[in-house]
């Protein structure tokens, strides 16, 4: 198809197509989305799948946004809006959890209640005490005199007299509620808990255990029969339509939004109470969540019978092929250009050249991410800035943008991966200076032993993270340079810094386009790294390859 003429317009300076971030982005997000079917499946509130999960810059947040802009009962609550940090102030729970008080039921009994009071705020549109007052007669009448449902009634009644006031306010009754039990159970020994966790090995173990002993008592029944009860209520008789269709939504997960000694705790209960709503079959709790961040909630929050196959079924994974995402860039050309320049219907192949280094521009483009929508926005916003002034993006043009990106997505994955590999970006230097393909029998125990060292000098000006722990290891003789190998290679796949073929006649495989993990079998001599194209410039790639 031949090009569209583009002479009668010129991009301006800072033109973009878009935001990369969702939030800042509702101008070109709600004319331009691009539905792969994820909205449909969120939508189906008797579809299992309501945990968004993806890695940064995959859609999750432009997704939920989305479904509140297309269905009309939708509630959304912030993490940072719920005042979760009080429990972290709380010298009782602090206290308790010092001791070894086991407070996930709690922390699961929070999170039901916060969804119950907000569904029944938004089915029945509860905002002063006048609507409280008529909600509560309407639920008395539904459920009549049935003796089962009494122990509900008598948890709105007990709960619901400030059912109007904000989501943060559950947080504080609640946990006062909780308080209030701990202390008159232990009785004379209450005194106790205004101590604070400091003072926890002051107390004789005998005293310790009886605490600990009547405590969990108290949390292991603070209203969970009745609350139960709520849940099948709501879903039996409240909201029993299903043309009328509920969502409550949880996004920011990633955010500071509470002290990370119960961050993973309070997730990891969030996402069970996600699973008990699921009773309520024209109702639904969604919530969206990091890859990295859940696979951190799993690990620091396994116990003995945890089954990580059992949440399989609520996750909505988030993946895109190169056709939806060469779709988000034309959608947002088309839009950007009959706004601001020309009525012509000029898609992304009038903007664009047709090759790059004898290869379609698509393909090009495309393996310079790691296929996520945020990615393609931020290469082609580098990209149009650079042609300020001109109606095309040129070859040169196209390469000069490129080293820009390159940059960029090189420090956007160490921030999102800072958490967990604060030193990523000092270890990835093993990948400079090197060829797109690197047989692994080409890289010896010196330079690994080089990496442990770089990581361990930096480790005193930045948090030590997985990587300083294993370079320490090694120091101590508790950890063998071959395994640290594996693991560092493993990481550099995860993170999608490298994909790895297990011989060179071999399809690469890159983590986030077939599986995330590596396994230590992979890793052999015969084996091939090959850098992703992402991070040719940033890494001096090209410069030193052979191919």
């Amino acid at each position: 198809m031949p090009k569209i003429s583009t002479n009668k317009f010129r991009f301006r300076k800072h033109e973009r197509l878009g935001a990369e971030g969702a939030e800042e982005d509702e101008d070109f997000l709600f004319d331009c989305f691009i539905d792969t079917g994820d909205l449909k499946v969120l939508q189906d509130t008797e579809a299992s799948n309501r945990i968004v999960l993806g890695r940064t810059g995959t859609g999750k947040t432009a997704l939920l946004m989305m479904l509140r802009q297309t269905e009309q009962n939708v509630a959304w609550i912030n993490p940072d809006q719920l005042s979760l940090r009080y429990l972290t102030n709380s010298t009782i729970l602090q206290y308790l959890d010092e001791l070894g008080v086991r407070l996930d039921i709690f922390y699961r009994l929070l999170w039901r209640h916060i969804f119950a009071v907000e569904l029944i705020k938004l089915k029945y549109h509860v905002k002063n005490e006048e609507e409280q007052n008529s909600f509560l007669d309407k639920i008395s009448r539904l459920f009549g005199r049935d003796k089962q449902k009494e122990q509900a009634m008598a948890y709105l009644v007990e709960w619901g007299k400030k059912f109007w006031e904000g989501t943060e306010c559950r947080v504080h009754e609640v946990t006062d509620k909780l308080e209030r039990d701990v202390k008159a159970e232990l009785g004379a020994k209450a005194g106790v808990l205004s101590a604070g966790a400091a003072d926890v090995s002051k107390i004789s173990t005998e005293d310790k255990k009886e605490i600990v002993h009547r405590a969990q008592s108290i949390v292991n029944q603070v209203q969970v029969q009745k609350l139960a009860q709520i849940i099948d209520c709501l879903g039996k008789d409240v909201f029993a339509d299903p043309k009328q269709k509920y969502y409550v939504v949880i996004d920011g997960l990633d955010d500071d939004w509470v002290d990370d000694r119960i961050r993973f705790k309070l997730i990891r209960a969030l996402i069970e109470a996600v699973r008990d709503f699921q009773k309520i079959r024209h109702a639904k709790i969604v919530i969206a969540i990091r890859k990295d961040l859940l696979d951190r909630v799993f690990r620091e929050t396994r116990d003995s019978g945890f089954q990580e196959e059992k949440y399989q079924s609520l996750f909505l994974r988030l993946q895109w092929t190169p056709s939806q995402l060469i779709e988000i860039l034309d959608s947002r050309i088309r839009k950007l250009v009959r706004r601001q320049y020309t009525k012509a219907d000029v898609g992304w192949r009038d903007i664009f050249p047709s090759k790059v280094d004898k290869r379609e521009t698509r393909d090009w483009i495309i393996d310079r991410t790691l296929h996520r929508p945020r990615d393609l926005l931020a290469f082609a916003n580098c990209a149009i800035e650079m042609a300020c002034d001109r109606s095309e993006v040129t070859v040169s043009l196209l390469r000069d943008a490129e080293s820009r990106y390159s940059n960029l997505r090189y420090r956007s994955i160490g921030d999102e991966w800072a958490t967990d590999y604060p030193e990523l970006l000092t270890a990835a230097n093993l990948l400079k200076r090197r060829p797109k393909h690197i047989p692994l029998s080409e890289f010896s125990d010196t330079d690994f032993e080089n990496v442990c060292v770089q990581v361990s000098e930096d480790s005193g000006t930045q948090d030590q993270g997985r990587i300083s722990g294993w370079a320490m290891e090694i120091a101590q003789s508790r950890l063998s340079i071959q395994d640290f190998k594996f693991r560092l290679l493993r990481v550099f796949y995860h993170v999608g810094f490298i994909g790895i073929k297990r011989d060179r006649k071999m399809k690469t495989s890159w983590a986030f386009q077939d599986r995330e993990l590596l396994k230590d079998a992979e890793i052999t001599d015969s084996a091939v790294i090959e850098i992703c194209p992402m991070f040719y410039r940033i890494f001096g790639t090209e410069l030193y390859s052979r191919d």
